[in-house]
């Protein structure tokens, strides 16, 4: 409304006491996301993080979800089916190995897979200073698990089947 107010920018980022509105929830609630199912085309993602370490290169042709569960508040993915084909990248860590940090201990994450298939698979985990490296060449990986419980140490495979493919 030009005339009625000037415009103040100052004041505008300046400190002022703000009155909670009258009958708000204070109480502060964690955001549930959840995933039924998904498909995505032509994902590419890079990463780098120098002062952690990480970096990270992947080229999806595709990928393609089923959840069965999902609650990040519970710490919980189950996937009832997961393909993905065309894949080409790496994931490399070269970590500083100075004073190691102390976090508190947390409930673990509860993850699951009953279904995976992959295709046309390029991978390359580098963990350099963990002296670890992973070079996968897939042509075609079937996995199938009537249980998985990574928490418990348990994977209760149904179907393994690989072709084409060197390690």
């Amino acid at each position: 409304n030009p005339g009625e107010e000037q415009l103040n920018i100052a004041e505008a980022f300046s400190k002022r006491e703000k009155t909670p509105p009258v009958n708000q929830n204070d109480k502060k609630s964690p955001w549930e996301i959840s995933l039924g199912a998904a498909e995505v085309s032509d994902l590419g993602f890079m990463m780098a993080d120098s002062a952690a370490g990480i970096y990270i290169r992947q080229d999806i042709r595709r990928i393609k979800i089923e959840i069965k569960k999902m609650s990040l508040t519970e710490k919980t993915i189950l996937v009832k089916s997961l393909g993905i084909d065309g894949v080409t990248g790496n994931i490399t860590l070269n970590q500083i190995t100075a004073e190691k940090e102390i976090s508190e201990p947390g409930s673990p994450w509860n993850l699951g897979v009953g279904e995976l298939y992959g295709a046309d698979i390029n991978f390359v985990f580098d963990d350099q200073a963990g002296k670890l490296k992973l070079d996968l060449l897939a042509g075609e990986i079937v996995i199938k698990a009537t249980n998985t419980d990574l928490n418990k140490k348990i994977i209760d495979f149904d179907q393994v089947s690989v072709s084409q493919t060197s390690v």
